[in-house]
């Protein structure tokens, strides 16, 4: 009986285990720092884009696929819109954005490259009311963006 009990307990253990490794249903995109806290950002939908291409900055793409579980930034236009072109047809994207502008950079014949993949591709961008938002930064003391999934942090909220 005695060996029973412990087989039960060890299954339990591992099975919880393995669901807290295995649990995709969030993903940390955006550390925000304060004074007296932090507070991460989560991605509302399975996949989403940030674009950071500030006048006369070098750009930054972020691509986030939550089924995946991972997140990759690039500098390159050309691989951004390649990730993109990953998503599966017809989902929703969020568009993730900061409070000033971030793509005031962004020559438009690149944002007409932009769009015409989310044309293409039947992507649904959502709008602040179906879970996009604006990251604010004004009142933080750090903004530290993930440009890799990071697993310590990743799990429910």
């Amino acid at each position: 009986m005695k060996r029973f009990a412990i087989l039960i307990i060890v299954t339990f253990l591992v099975v919880g285990c393995k669901t807290i490794h295995r649990d995709t249903r969030s993903l940390a995109i955006i550390e925000l720092g304060y004074k007296d806290r932090t507070e991460l950002v989560y991605l509302a939908n399975d996949y989403g884009f940030l674009i950071l291409w500030i006048d006369h900055q070098k750009p930054q793409f972020y691509l986030y696929n939550k089924p995946a579980n991972k997140i990759q930034m690039t500098g390159s236009f050309s691989d951004f819109l390649s990730g993109l072109q990953a998503f599966p047809n017809g989902v929703k994207v969020d568009r993730i954005r900061g409070c000033g502008i971030t793509e005031q950079g962004m020559p438009e014949n690149y944002k007409e490259q932009l769009f015409q993949i989310i044309k293409d591709k039947k992507f649904y961008l959502t709008d602040i009311e179906d879970g996009n938002f604006t990251v604010c930064e004004c009142e933080t003391t750090y903004v530290r963006r993930f440009n890799t999934t990071n697993k310590s942090i990743q799990g429910t909220r």
